[in-house]
C-alpha cells in the first residue's frame, strides 16, 4: 500500500494525503481504524498533539470493538506526555481499564505514567507505577526493566527506596533493589547501612550472580565507617523549659560513666553531649553532628523525639529515647525506647490485682482530661482482657475539689431512695470534712477494687471523700504519681493500703538498685528519681555493648540490643523487643505502715 510506504519513510505529508483521501472512500472499511491510528500518528509525530487526540478518540468512540482501540488509548497518552502535559498522562491512565490488555499494552502504558511521574519529579510515585507495569507482565524484559528502575532510584532518597522492598513480590525484582540500595546508602554517606543491607541481601540471596560483588563492596565499605567504637553521644534539653529533665538524666549518665570507668580502666569511653534546649529541629540536627563525629549511639532525646529518631534511623545510629511518646521505636529498627508507659503500669496492675489478689469486680474514678481517658481506657480494657469485670466508671471534673456527685454514683447514694423504702429519716447534708455525718441510705460498693488515676494532690482529697461516703473495704489502685510521699503525709490511714506501679524504687533491697541508689547519693548528696535510674541504666547497657571486642559496626550494637538477655539495673529488669520497645518488670508497691514497701509479683 502506498500510504505504509510514504508512512515508514517519513513521508508524511503525502502518507496523510493518502491515509486521508482512503477514509473518504472506504469509511466502512475494516482497516478504517488503522488509518486513522496512522493518521495519529502522523500528527503527534509533526508535534500536532491536540489533533492526533481527536483523531485517536475518534478511534475509540466509532470502532469501540476495534483491535487498535488499546493502543489509541496509549497513544493518548503518549501525546499528552510529548506536550509536556505530565499530570494529564496520570489522569487520564486512571480511566483506562486495562483488565482486557496484552502484557505488551500494559507494559506501554505503565511505562508512559513512569516517565511522567519521572518528569514532575515524583520519583517515588514512578517506583510504584514501575512496580504495577512490572508486576502486570509475566513476560518480562529483566534487563530493560532493571535499567529503568535503577534510574528511578537514583532520583530518590534511601528511605523513599526501602519503602518499595515491601512491595515487591519478585524475588529476582527484590534481590535487585536490595543491592541497589546498598551501593545507595554507601554513595550517601553511609556506610554502616550500606554494610547492613548488602549482609542481608547476600543471606537472602545467595545465587544470585551479584554476590561475589556485594562481598567484595562490604569489606571496601567497612574501611570507609566513620564509627567511634567507644563514643556515645547524648542528646538532651541542658537549657530551656525541659532543662530540669536534661539535668537528671545527664546526672544518671555521668554516675553511669564514672563507675563503667572505675571498673574498666582500659575501656577509653567517652560522651559527646548536645544541647537540644527542648527543640526537635535542634535534636534532629544534632543527630547529624553527633554521626560526622562517629558516635556509636546516641542517648535520648528525653521527651521530643521524633524528628531525631527519624535522622538516627536513616544515619543508622542506634538511638535509645528517654521518651513516653508513642509510636517512636516504629520509627525503624535502630530507634529504641526505655521508659515508662501508661501500658506498662495498667498490664502491672492489673495482673497483680486479678492474678495474685484474686480480684474480680473493678471501678474506675478517674479525671475527664487526656491523662486521666487515657487511663481509664487502657484500665478497662485490660480488666476485660483478664476476664475481669468493671463494674462502675464515674469522672470529674480536674478543677473541682468537691467529688460527692461521681462517687455517690459508683456507691447508689446519688439518685433519691423512694420514700416508702427508706429505713432512716434522711437530714440536711453536712460538710464532709465533719466528724458528724448525715444520716443516709447505706453505700452499695459492689466493687473489690478501685482505680483512681490521679496526683497525690488531688487523690489526697478524693480519699477522705471516699470514706465519708462509706467506700470502704476496697482495694486501692493508683499509677506511678501515687508514689510520693506527700500523698501518704496529706491522707494518712486513708491511703492505707493502696497499690501503684513505678519503674523506680530507692528502697528497693535488690542489690543493683541499693548500689545505685548508694553511690548516686555520695556523688550528688540528693535523692535519686526515675530519670536519673533510667539514663543510668541505658548507659551502662551501651557501655556493656560497646565493649565487646566483637562489636564492630552500629549495626552490630542495633542487632546486640534486639538480642541481649534481661540487665539488671536500677529500674529493675531491662530488656528491648524486636519492635525496639523496652521491656520491663516493674516494681509494685504498696502503702503499708505509713510508708512504700515492695510487693513480689510474678508479671
Amino acid at each position: 500500500m502506498k500510504a505504509e510506504k510514504k508512512f515508514e519513510t517519513k513521508a508524511y505529508d503525502r502518507a496523510l494525503e493518502l491515509y486521508t483521501d482512503f477514509l473518504r472512500m472506504y469509511p466502512k472499511s475494516n482497516l478504517a481504524p488503522a488509518a486513522l491510528s496512522k493518521i495519529g500518528a502522523i500528527q503527534s509525530a509533526t508535534g500536532d498533539y491536540e489533533t492526533a487526540r481527536k483523531t485517536f478518540r475518534q478511534i475509540i468512540r466509532e470502532y469501540p470493538d476495534s483491535l487498535f482501540l488499546p493502543d489509541a488509548m496509549i497513544d493518548i497518552l503518549s501525546a499528552y506526555y510529548k506536550e509536556g502535559r505530565y499530570q494529564d498522562v496520570i489522569d487520564y491512565s486512571a480511566e483506562i481499564n486495562d483488565a482486557s490488555f496484552s502484557d505488551n499494552l500494559k507494559f506501554r502504558k505503565n511505562a508512559v505514567v513512569v516517565d511522567a511521574y519521572m518528569a514532575m519529579e515524583l520519583y517515588q510515585h514512578a517506583a510504584y507505577a514501575f512496580l504495577d507495569m512490572y508486576n502486570a507482565t509475566e513476560q518480562k524484559d529483566e534487563t530493560k526493566a532493571f535499567k529503568k528502575i535503577s534510574k528511578i532510584l537514583d532520583r530518590m532518597e534511601s528511605k523513599e527506596a526501602v519503602s518499595l522492598l515491601d512491595r515487591v513480590e519478585d524475588g529476582r525484582l527484590k534481590g535487585f533493589l536490595m543491592y541497589t540500595l546498598g551501593r545507595k546508602y554507601a554513595a550517601e554517606g553511609k556506610p554502616e547501612k550500606a554494610i547492613e543491607t548488602l549482609v542481608e541481601f547476600i543471606s537472602n540471596y545467595q545465587n544470585d550472580e551479584k554476590v561475589p560483588h556485594a562481598a567484595m563492596l562490604i569489606e571496601i565499605y567497612k574501611e570507609s565507617s566513620n564509627y567511634e567504637k567507644y563514643t556515645i553521644g547524648c542528646l538532651l534539653p541542658i537549657s530551656g523549659k525541659y532543662e530540669a529533665f536534661g539535668r537528671k538524666a545527664l546526672k544518671g549518665i555521668e554516675l553511669a560513666l564514672d563507675q563503667y570507668i572505675y571498673l574498666n580502666a582500659d575501656t577509653p569511653i567517652r560522651i559527646i553531649i548536645k544541647d537540644t534546649k527542648g527543640d526537635p529541629d535542634l535534636a534532629a540536627k544534632a543527630v547529624l553532628e553527633m554521626a560526622r563525629e562517629g558516635a556509636a549511639a546516641i542517648i535520648g532525646p528525653v521527651l521530643t523525639a521524633h524528628a531525631a529518631a527519624e535522622v538516627a534511623q536513616a544515619e543508622g545510629i542506634p538511638m535509645i529515647t528517654l521518651t513516653q511518646k508513642d509510636g517512636i521505636a516504629d520509627t525503624g529498627d535502630y530507634i529504641f525506647r526505655n521508659f515508662l508507659t501508661p501500658e506498662m503500669q495498667i498490664k502491672t496492675t492489673v495482673s497483680y490485682a486479678i492474678n495474685d489478689l484474686n480480684l474480680e469486680r473493678f471501678a474506675i474514678l478517674y479525671p475527664e482530661e487526656k491523662y486521666g481517658i487515657t487511663y481509664m481506657n487502657l484500665f478497662w480494657d485490660e480488666v476485660v482482657a483478664y476476664g475481669g469485670e468493671i463494674v462502675g466508671v464515674e469522672s470529674y471534673d480536674p478543677e473541682s475539689s468537691d467529688f460527692a456527685g461521681p462517687i455517690k454514683k459508683l456507691s447508689g447514694l446519688y439518685y433519691d431512695v423512694p420514700k416508702d423504702l427508706r429505713t432512716e429519716k434522711e437530714e440536711p447534708e453536712k460538710d464532709y470534712k465533719t466528724d458528724n455525718k448525715p444520716l443516709e441510705e447505706e453505700a452499695i460498693v459492689d466493687f473489690d477494687a478501685l482505680f483512681i488515676p490521679e496526683g497525690p494532690e488531688k487523690t489526697s482529697l478524693i480519699l477522705p471523700q471516699l470514706t465519708y461516703y462509706d467506700v470502704t473495704g476496697v482495694c486501692l489502685l493508683g499509677t506511678n504519681l501515687w508514689h510520693s510521699e506527700k500523698l501518704i503525709s496529706a491522707t494518712g490511714q486513708h491511703v492505707e493500703g493502696a497499690i501503684m506501679p513505678d519503674i523506680f524504687f530507692a528502697e528497693s533491697e535488690n542489690l543493683a538498685v541499693n548500689e545505685f541508689a548508694n553511690n548516686y547519693r555520695s556523688m550528688f548528696a540528693e535523692e535519686p528519681d526515675f530519670l536519673e535510674a533510667l539514663s543510668y541504666d541505658t548507659a551502662i547497657i551501651l557501655f556493656n555493648i560497646i565493649s565487646k571486642p566483637e562489636i564492630r559496626f552500629r549495626m552490630s550494637i542495633k542487632n546486640e540490643l534486639v538480642n541481649m538477655e534481661p540487665f539488671s539495673g536500677a529500674t529493675g529488669l531491662t530488656l528491648f523487643g524486636p519492635d525496639g520497645d523496652v521491656l520491663k518488670k516493674l516494681f509494685l508497691l504498696k502503702i503499708y505502715g505509713g510508708r512504700f514497701v515492695e510487693l513480689e509479683h510474678n508479671f
